[in-house]
């Protein structure tokens, strides 16, 4: 599989996330069997390499907000290495969290992705059997109707309001994917809720930023107050996990 992005800047803006010292999400449309061992490049247009190596695929998915295939690095020269240790560092240094968090060492369970349809490796450990047993139902994170958008504050879309440094919470702003280009001002009138479906804010937001299809929003006539929750929200769903 080879991958080419026209700067670096694209390649952390899509990938970069997804990476972890065991593996990486690789978000495609046309993921390889579960099983198949791949050889991976990402590089820029004009031919140099910035990460390459060779992995098994460990998790496929399909549907719902993202779909692509988990891969457990196989073979890693030392400089790959130093590189992924590299951005893993920076990703941890800045707060940045992973659209995806499973373990991409071994497959993973409708537990760590429960909005994604998946099909899992025959030899998946027998611990981790109940979670499949009664996998949650997928239903939509994100919906857009118009010029309005919903969106249900989880784990899963946190990123959007955390990984860009120029449309984030902090700043009264998130980053989220649209279904078609729109000019710069444009006004969307946005709701968000908690999982269970409890108002967390409801306004504005202007498209002040854009690449391709992803838009930069400011939330306009938000009540202070309601910014002051969202961003407690944020940061409560933001938080890792503690280690078992």
């Amino acid at each position: 599989m080879r991958v080419r992005y026209e700067s670096v800047l694209d390649f952390v803006e899509t990938q970069s996330m997804n990476i972890s010292s065991t593996g990486m999400f690789i978000v495609t449309e046309a993921p390889t069997p579960m099983g198949t061992c791949i050889e991976f490049e990402f590089s820029l247009s004009d031919g140099f390499v910035l990460l390459r190596g060779l992995a098994e695929v460990v998790r496929v998915v399909t549907g719902g907000i993202v779909e692509g295939m988990g891969v457990r690095f196989v073979d890693l020269d030392p400089e790959n290495q130093r590189i992924i240790n590299r951005i893993v560092a920076v990703n941890s240094d800045e707060g940045r969290e992973p659209t995806l968090r499973f373990d991409f060492s071994r497959p993973a369970t409708a537990h760590h992705i429960p909005v994604v349809e998946e099909i899992l490796s025959p030899d998946l450990l027998e611990e981790e059997a109940d979670e499949i047993a009664a996998p949650l139902a997928p239903r939509p994170l994100l919906t857009f109707s118009d010029l309005s958008f919903r969106l249900v504050l989880a784990p899963e879309t946190a990123h959007h309001f955390t990984s860009n440094p120029l449309a984030n919470v902090r700043s009264g702003g998130l980053m989220v994917p649209a279904e078609k280009d729109v000019p710069l001002g444009t006004i969307f009138e946005l709701t968000i809720v908690d999982p269970a479906d409890k108002t967390i804010l409801t306004g504005k937001g202007k498209v002040v930023t854009k690449h391709e299809l992803r838009l930069g929003l400011r939330l306009v006539d938000v009540p202070k107050e309601s910014l002051t929750r969202l961003q407690a929200a944020v940061a409560e769903v933001a938080k890792p996990k503690p280690s078992k």
